[in-house]
């Protein structure tokens, strides 16, 4: 393999990725950095495992045989199909998406290491690299006690060091649009605007924000932005009759497109539980309540925590970046101690009431919010 190399760090977990082209070692840097932190040679230290990334050449090319065991996630189109297992190397084929060239994954459970092998000229392929890599520090991660919640959070500096928001709704229920506008219109750098990971710490409840995708509602794209990706990645959905529109993109992506900082891991220093008011209170505009009662934030954690989809999404089934300890599938669920860190009162609790979903990227909210929250204070234009 090539020289180049560099070390991932997540929650004390080493991961090493070496290759033998820059555009290789960026690809996964843009994806995975923050949440990871680079490590140099100097400082990286052993790694727990390491990727080894190349591309292939036409010897390496394999096709898809009978009878060989497959793993695949059907709405997505990503398969993997093991071709062999000897001499504690197991071969896999890798689809990325329908229609992609085939790439060679080899785990050497010897050496410690997975190889990557991409066929050239196929971008989505190129993904490869970043999905082991995620699925190295996922599995650990979840194994280790991690909480795993559906929610958009954000990064804010405060005099006592950058704290996070975690924003909880139902599905369709504003986190996305929250997430955006906090990066936009607070300076807040984006930790995750779909999955975030919750763990307490000595030091107050850790907050990571997971990489995957990130969906902003198009009415809160500006015209030109609007034009430039009438052809890009759109996704509509039908929320109580009204059709909504979200422009997807991976995090590098919308970092460049919004010019939104991305965050690494941060204490979290408060909880917004939005939700839609009933229709005889709809009258009354945006309210806002502070010191949200523990039993019912613990209720909207618990709701954000059945994410089975996800978390075997995060989950590395067949070893591809090799064995986890403890198991996976003996994780230990913390969710109350998460809530119980609640209790140290180092964290912020509030419910926002929207009148009507519609008009929240129009709404006050940081004002409304910075009564409970006082360093949440907007950016002047």
């Amino acid at each position: 393999m090539g020289d180049l190399e560099t070390g991932l760090l997540l929650a004390g977990h080493r991961l090493r990725l070496t290759a033998e082209a820059r555009e290789l070692l960026d690809d996964v840097l843009s994806v995975l950095v923050p949440p990871c932190a680079v490590l140099d040679r100097q400082t990286a230290g052993a790694p727990d495992w390491s990727v080894n990334i190349a591309f292939s050449s036409p010897a390496a090319e394999r096709r898809r045989r009978p009878g060989r065991p497959a793993f695949g996630w059907s709405d997505i189109g990503r398969r993997l199909e093991i071709l062999g297992a000897s001499d504690g190397v197991l071969a896999l084929a890798g689809r990325y998406r329908v229609g992609c060239a085939e790439a060679l994954i080899e785990v050497d459970t010897k050496n410690r290491q997975t190889r990557v092998f991409l066929p050239h000229g196929d971008e989505q392929s190129r993904r490869w690299p970043d999905w082991v890599a995620r699925m190295f520090f996922g599995t650990r991660l979840l194994a280790d006690g991690w909480q795993l919640v559906h929610a958009s959070a954000v990064s804010i500096d405060t005099d006592d060091g950058p704290r996070a928001v975690l924003f909880l709704a139902a599905p369709c229920g504003g986190k996305s649009t929250l997430a955006h506008r906090a990066g936009v219109e607070l300076r807040a750098g984006l930790l995750a605007d779909d999955l975030v990971l919750l763990r307490v710490s000595s030091a107050g409840i850790a907050a990571i924000g997971w990489p995957t995708r990130v969906s902003v509602p198009t009415e809160l794209l500006d015209a030109a932005v609007r034009e430039n990706t009438s052809g890009g990645p759109m996704v509509e959905t039908l929320v109580r009759g009204r059709r909504r529109r979200r422009l997807v993109l991976s995090p590098p992506e919308y970092a460049a497109m919004s010019g939104v900082d991305r965050s690494g891991p941060t204490r979290l220093g408060a909880i917004v539980v939005a939700s839609r008011t009933d229709a005889a209170s709809a009258t009354r505009g945006l309210a806002v309540n502070g010191n949200l009662d523990h039993k019912r934030v613990a209720a909207e954690l618990t709701l954000a925590a059945q994410v089975p989809a996800q978390r075997l999404m995060m989950l590395d089934v067949l070893g591809v970046a090799g064995p986890c300890a403890p198991s996976p599938w003996s994780m230990r669920c913390e969710r109350n101690d998460l809530i119980a860190g609640l209790s140290s009162g180092d964290v912020v609790t509030v419910e926002m009431s929207v009148p009507e979903m519609s008009r929240l990227p129009l709404l006050p909210v940081w004002d409304a919010l910075s009564v409970h929250i006082p360093w949440i204070t907007r950016i002047e234009q």
